[in-house]
C-alpha cells in the first residue's frame, strides 16, 4: 500500500470515529475539517518544531492529547451550583 492511500484511510476511519462520537454525544457537532485540525493541528505544529531543532519535552504527547480532547469532546451543562 502507498504512503498517500494509508493516510487516506486512516483519516477516513478516524473520521468514522468521530461522526460515532458525535452521534453518542461524546464530541461536540463540529465540520470534520475543523475537529481534525483541532486533534491535529497542535501535534503536526510541535513536530515540526522538534525536527527545526527545538527540545522535545517527555510530556508532550499526554499533553497535546488532553488538549485534542478538550477540544472536540462534549461540554457537560451543569445547574448553577447553590450559593
Amino acid at each position: 500500500m502507498r504512503l498517500r492511500e494509508a493516510l487516506e484511510q486512516g483519516q477516513a476511519a478516524a473520521r468514522r470515529r468521530y461522526e460515532a462520537a458525535v452521534a453518542e454525544g461524546i464530541c461536540r457537532p463540529l465540520p470534520w475539517p475543523v475537529a481534525h485540525s483541532l486533534m491535529l493541528g497542535p501535534a503536526y505544529n510541535y513536530l515540526r518544531l522538534v525536527a527545526a531543532g527545538a527540545a522535545p519535552h517527555e510530556g508532550a504527547a499526554e499533553l497535546l492529547a488532553q488538549a485534542a480532547w478538550d477540544a472536540v469532546r462534549a461540554r457537560v451543562t451543569r445547574a448553577p451550583a447553590s450559593p
